[in-house]
């Protein structure tokens, strides 16, 4: 339900004023306007991924390439229907091979982050140790999962620390050095933990804050 609204306003407040910077350099050829529908993508793929808490952190720009291939969608349908038959251009050998070389540069992008984003869920427990029970950051603990190995992973802000809880865990690779990165993405005894800062004083005080 929110696709639609949020599509037409990506569409009036970046598609409008790209298209007409679009006629102003001719560059009305179909790579532009892929190109274009993936920009006009970027606000409310960043909104839906979460770009104000830590979902985009956790799970990577993944989700945000299904928005990518919307967008590009949208603006080259945009450019066979609305473009291509009713503006006249000069065709430029500069001009086309620049559209095709971002095209290029976009897809294997996109490829790259999708294919080398995906992630995993696994269990394990926070360990006790010395790290502050609410933070306004992210900090790195010390986790042990499942299968007995402990490694160092990330705790969201929005998460506290209760140490000897079972625990979820993401873990997915870095788009840089492929390395594993493991976040702690909430607690298995208490699911509410997640939203603490807008809990009840009531509700918080029928969590544990230690499983030891």
């Amino acid at each position: 339900m929110v696709g639609i609204p949020a599509a037409y306003v990506g569409a009036l407040v970046v598609g409008a004023p790209l298209f007409h910077i679009y006629k102003k350099l001719n560059c009305l050829s179909w790579p532009y306007f892929l190109i274009g529908g993936l920009i006009c993508s970027l606000p409310f793929g960043w909104f839906y991924s979460g770009g104000a808490n830590t979902h985009l952190e956790i799970y990577g720009l993944r989700n945000m390439v299904i928005f990518f291939a919307i967008g590009a969608t949208g603006g080259i349908t945009f450019w066979f229907i609305s473009v291509r038959s009713r503006f006249e251009f000069r065709r430029s050998f500069l001009r086309e091979s620049i559209g095709l070389i971002g095209v290029v540069i976009v897809t294997s992008f996109s490829l790259y982050v999708y294919y080398l984003g995906t992630s995993e869920s696994l269990e394990g427990t926070m360990p006790a140790q010395n790290a502050e029970f609410l933070s306004s950051s992210s900090r790195a603990v010390q986790i042990e999962l499942s299968n007995g190995i402990f490694v160092t992973a990330s705790l969201p802000a929005n998460l506290p620390f209760r140490p000897g809880c079972p625990i979820f865990v993401t873990v997915r690779r870095s788009y840089l050095t492929t390395e594993s990165l493991y976040w702690v993405n909430g607690y298995k005894d208490s699911p509410f933990v997640n939203v603490w800062q807008i809990l009840e004083q009531s509700k918080r005080n029928d969590i544990p804050r230690s499983c030891e």
